[in-house]
This record gives structure tokens, C-alpha cells and sequence, in this order.
């Protein structure tokens, strides 16, 4: 299987994660942002139980695309960055933010959505009902303590 030819390409970009630094004050180098991005990129797609290959299939880029940029060897362009951000169910300012903003716990709550996103609706069912006798489980138990 040729991977550079998986999924149809981006079309060429008019703007770069380098011009983000202007929109950040300048503060940062673009070689903190883009291993920033870089790391966010592959952990999310991890959390997510993505292969490569998913991923570049749901962000509509090639595989070869996706393993450069994790192994630092590209710099994603900003619709690349929106293409992957979108199929990662997350912002592309979520990419690229200094600080990790979100707590695990929404983290954690946008890994279980993503998941159930693609699930049939009787899964989806099952899912909610399965969640709602836990945190009934658990508030019988806490209160009982």
C-alpha cells in the first residue's frame, strides 16, 4: 500500500504555524510551538486509539503528512492544523496553547465522545445507561461514607 496516496490532499495553505507567533506576542520560537504541536498531536491520537492511518483518513491528509509531523520533520500548515484538530475533536488553539487549559477530566470526557461518535445508537444507549448506575453506585457509596 503506497501511504502517500491514502487520502486526498490539502489544498496548499495561505497561512503557517510560523505566522501564529505574531497572533502569541512574539514570545515563543516556532521550534517550542511546533514540537508543542507536535506532542499534542500524537498524544491525542493516542488517547484516542487512532493509527496514523485513522487519522489521516478522518483529517482527509496523507499518512506521510501525519508521520512527519509527529517525528518533527514538518511543519504543519494551518488548515493542515484545522483538518487535524477536527478530526482529533479538539481546537487547533488547543494545539498550539503555552499551557494545557483543559482539565484531565474534560480531556478524558472528549476521548469517551469521540468514541461514542461513531458507536450505533443502541451503543450509545447502552453507554448512557451504563454511566448513569455508575455515578449512582458511586454517590450511594460516598454518601454511606
Amino acid at each position: 500500500m503506497n501511504h502517500t496516496t491514502i487520502c486526498a490532499p490539502v489544498p496548499v495553505p495561505i497561512w503557517s504555524v510560523r505566522q501564529i507567533i505574531g497572533e502569541m506576542g512574539g514570545k515563543a520560537r516556532v521550534s517550542d510551538i511546533t514540537e508543542r504541536v507536535r506532542q499534542r498531536i500524537r498524544e491525542r491520537r493516542l488517547a484516542l486509539a487512532l493509527t496514523q492511518e485513522q487519522l489521516c483518513e478522518q483529517a482527509q491528509i496523507s499518512i506521510d503528512s501525519v508521520s512527519r509531523i509527529e517525528n518533527g520533520q514538518r511543519v504543519p500548515s494551518l488548515t493542515t492544523l484545522e483538518s487535524i484538530a477536527k478530526a482529533l475533536g479538539i481546537s487547533v488553539a488547543r494545539l498550539v496553547e503555552s499551557e494545557q487549559t483543559t482539565a484531565p477530566a474534560d480531556s478524558n470526557l472528549a476521548v469517551i465522545t469521540h468514541r461514542l461518535r461513531t458507536q450505533p445508537p443502541a451503543v450509545v444507549a447502552a453507554a448512557e445507561q451504563m454511566i448513569a448506575a455508575l455515578i449512582a453506585a458511586v454517590t450511594t457509596v460516598q454518601k454511606r461514607d
